[in-house]
């Protein structure tokens, strides 16, 4: 019978864990913030978790949906219509659904900060409006043009390919 996903994680050791989680904050995939956050719910979850439990201990009907982590960030859910299904009374033999103690709703999370907004020099603007009209005008040339526009932009820089093509262009 195969592992699931979290049976393979858990049986994994600590340091292995550790490593994975640095590699995954190293490759962008994670932030070290997304990583503390989900750490610090930890406390907040066991302690849903026993008072769900002792809910259940005291006969009260607790309606959850099944334990699953929580997604990094939660954007609000569009206004849907009911369904058929949703306006259809409840069945005879079926419970009703029973909503949580007010005491049992999870705690706030703080949000991740904003990634710092990019600045670009008018170096570097210079450099990428260059480069956009290289490419731009490397669109419109044939394989052979296009080899020998290369070894220009090569040997003499893209300033000196540009002027080559604007010369192609207007034979």
């Amino acid at each position: 019978m195969p592992k699931t996903r979290n049976e393979s994680i858990s049986s994994l050791p600590v340091i292995d864990l550790a490593y994975a989680v640095g590699r995954l904050v190293d490759m962008g995939k994670a932030t070290a913030a997304e990583i503390l956050r989900l750490a610090a719910e930890r406390g907040a979850r066991i302690a849903e978790l026993q008072a769900e439990l002792s809910a259940l201990r005291q006969g009260i009907a607790v309606a959850t949906a099944p334990a699953a982590r929580p997604a990094a960030v939660r954007k609000p859910a569009a206004a849907k219509k009911p369904t058929a299904a949703a306006k259809k009374p409840a069945r005879a033999g079926k419970p009703a659904v029973v909503a949580r103690p007010a005491a049992a709703k999870k705690p706030a999370v703080a949000k991740a900060p904003a990634p710092k907004k990019l600045t670009i020099t008018p170096q570097r603007a210079a450099q990428l409006k260059v480069q956009g009209t290289y490419i731009g005008m490397m669109r419109s040339l044939a394989l052979p043009e296009k080899a020998k526009i290369k070894a220009i932009a090569k040997e003499k820089g893209m300033p000196a390919a540009i002027a080559a093509m604007k010369k192609l262009s207007r034979k």
